[in-house]
Parts: structure tokens; C-alpha cells; sequence
């Protein structure tokens, strides 16, 4: 779902000569915590406080290096994560906000049935 369109609407703005990247938050996490264990279901369980401080840790960093990219001359930068919670919305914008230059957030909601 969400990685599948935001590789496709990287690929989309590349061809139409934007500087674009993706950071997917996903990725983040398991070079930090490793594939496996960052895989497990208990890690994405809302009452694992120990995994929750990492999803999160994981999402910052992504975050930081999409606003670096972005301060660096970047023109789209799509962060590819579960940003589905009004805190995690509200932690973007205000992360972008903090930035020197002015920057316009747009959120993408995907459904899958």
C-alpha cells in the first residue's frame, strides 16, 4: 500500500525532472532494531512501551533526513510512514515548521481492502 504508491509517485515526479527521494520510516527501524525482531507483532503492539519509543525514534530520524534533503535543495520529499494519529500529524508539521524555509505538508490517506 503505501510504499508501493510512494515509490510509484517518486518515480512519477523523477520523470518529471523533480528532486525527489523517500524516506520510509519502515527502513529506519529495521537498521536500527533489525529486520526480524523490528518484524515481530509484538513490536507494533500500542502497550510495548520499549517498541513504541523506537517506532517513534525511527520516524524522527526519518524525518530529520527528509527536512535535511529538503533544506539541501530538495524539491519533494515523500515520508513513507503510519502517520495516521493526530499527534504524529501535528509532530510533522511542527518539525517542518521549525525549518528556516517554508514548506507545504501534504497528507495522502491509503485505504486498502
Amino acid at each position: 500500500g503505501k510504499s508501493f504508491i510512494s515509490r510509484k509517485l517518486q518515480g512519477f515526479l523523477k520523470w518529471q525532472g523533480k528532486k525527489c527521494e523517500t524516506f520510509n520510516a519502515g527502513k529506519y527501524r529495521r537498521e536500527s532494531e533489525g529486520a526480524v525482531e523490528s518484524g515481530r507483532a509484538e513490536f507494533f503492539d500500542s502497550s510495548n512501551p520499549h517498541a513504541l519509543a523506537l517506532r517513534k525514534q525511527a520516524a524522527t530520524m526519518a524525518l530529520n533526513d527528509l527536512l535535511e534533503f529538503l533544506d539541501g535543495g530538495g524539491e519533494v520529499a515523500i515520508f513513507d510512514a503510519t502517520n495516521s494519529t493526530h499527534d504524529r500529524r501535528q509532530m510533522i508539521l511542527d518539525e517542518a515548521n521549525k525549518r528556516p524555509m517554508k514548506y507545504h505538508v501534504i497528507f495522502v490517506e491509503v485505504l486498502c481492502d
